[in-house]
């Protein structure tokens, strides 16, 4: 706890200091926001990230282009945040955008580009769009398989959630194969 303390109002300090010295549109301010916000999701605490993702996002997309490398991470960021408040309709966009990036700079075999199909698939899961949720973790647990081998936590998270997915589709029998 002392430690995330510490680093948020470090991120505080170094956006502060790039909106006085630069400008608060300026590249540099608008990654600072972003990384702050990150912070702040990843303390669970989504009101204080949501502004500073979108802040953060707007501004590199403008500064950098959408496909900037940069702008792809706060969009993959954002659509986690979203996806995890439950608003899968904005979420799915920009998840769709982060991989469709993700994809053209890494292949479809890279650890990123798997999160996000990852991250896709639950979002279609959620939303109860099962026929599109299905392929999507399939892919990504054949990816991770094959980068991670079989005992890995993420391939086992991926397992549990593609058997959580056969379950609710009344494939039993699926369900009781993955998880056995």
């Amino acid at each position: 706890r002392q430690e995330y303390d510490a680093a948020e109002r470090l991120k505080q300090r170094v956006l502060a200091g790039y909106e006085k010295t630069l400008g608060p549109d300026h590249p540099n301010a608008r990654r600072a926001a972003a990384d702050l916000g990150i912070m702040f999701r990843t303390k669970g605490d989504r009101a204080a990230a949501e502004p500073l993702l979108r802040r953060g996002l707007t501004g590199l997309d403008k500064a950098l282009g959408p496909d900037h490398p940069d702008a792809l991470a706060v969009a993959r960021a954002l659509a986690q945040l979203l996806g995890e408040k439950g608003d899968v309709r904005a979420a799915e966009p920009l998840c769709r955008r982060a991989l469709a990036g993700l994809e053209k700079a890494h292949g479809p075999h890279h650890r990123d580009v798997l999160g996000c199909v990852f991250e896709l698939a639950g979002l279609y899961h959620t939303a109860g769009d099962f026929a599109s949720a299905g392929p999507l973790y399939r892919r990504a647990l054949a990816g991770y398989e094959k980068a991670l081998g079989a005992s890995d936590p993420v391939v086992l998270r991926c397992v549990n959630d593609l058997a959580a997915l056969c379950n609710d589709t009344g494939d039993r029998a699926g369900a009781e194969s993955l998880l056995r």
